[in-house]
């Protein structure tokens, strides 16, 4: 009777552990990590400045010449993008293992007629979250970014660039204005970028994440047939 005293006892710590399983496994099932980054193309403005005081104001015109949108999507993660007329955003996010990524980018060519200067600037709006407080077996990452470029074409010579990201949790969203100017002189050739990027991630932290592991049928099979024997101990007690 001992002996089935002790299997008995067995019988349930393993019951347990499976119990804790589960538990664990439906634990790490939400939230969301997201990651979100926007410029809001309608707030663009161009000012011109004169070289001198009382000297002319240089005039400009613009066209779009390229835009485009990037995408990468893994495991639980949806990613999406837009590099309209009146905005681009990048968002990726997820609820369970994988990673996701997203890029936008609207370019735009500036023909300058006078000298003087030029500052160009629009909105911007990022935001991210991190599902790791539900999610003990996952470490979470998410960052966003927004960019304004300016450049001469056909070269890598950067005129000016400023840009904002974030990548903490201890700052869940950030906003403002992305400016950027330069000298500008009759006959030049600019290149303005507008860029937005994403990414984000959940990963395993080192422990074991019951969600990917299955349980092995043997061991199915022997918590059922030590179910069995301590029902065959209580027989035995009656």
């Amino acid at each position: 009777m001992k002996n089935l005293g002790f299997i008995q006892k067995q019988a349930l710590a393993i019951i347990g552990g499976l119990a804790l399983l589960l538990n664990a496994s439906a634990a790490i099932s939400s939230p969301i990590t997201e990651a979100f980054a926007d410029i809001d193309i309608s707030s663009l403005s161009v000012r011109a400045f004169g070289s001198s005081r009382g000297a002319a104001v240089p005039t400009y015109t613009s066209t779009v010449v390229n835009s485009k949108r990037s995408l990468d999507e893994n495991g639980a993660f949806t990613s999406d993008a837009d590099k309209g007329a009146s905005g681009i955003f990048a968002t990726t996010q997820g609820d369970d293992i994988g990673d996701g990524s997203a890029t936008a980018e609207r370019i735009y060519r500036f023909v300058v007629s006078g000298n003087g200067f030029l500052s160009i600037a629009a909105d911007y709006f990022l935001s991210n979250l991190f599902g790791v407080d539900s999610k003990p077996l996952l470490d979470s990452s998410a960052s966003a970014l927004a960019r304004l470029t300016l450049s001469l074409p056909g070269s890598n010579t950067v005129l000016d660039s400023f840009e904002a990201s974030i990548s903490s949790p201890e700052t869940p969203d950030d906003s403002g204005i992305l400016q950027v100017g330069t000298q500008v002189f009759d006959g030049d050739i600019l290149l303005l970028t507008a860029f937005v990027s994403v990414t984000a991630a959940n990963a395993l932290n080192g422990s074991t994440d019951p969600s990917l592991v299955p349980v092995p049928a043997a061991v199915w099979l022997f918590g059922t047939a030590l179910i069995g024997l301590t029902g065959i101990g209580r027989k035995q007690k009656a």
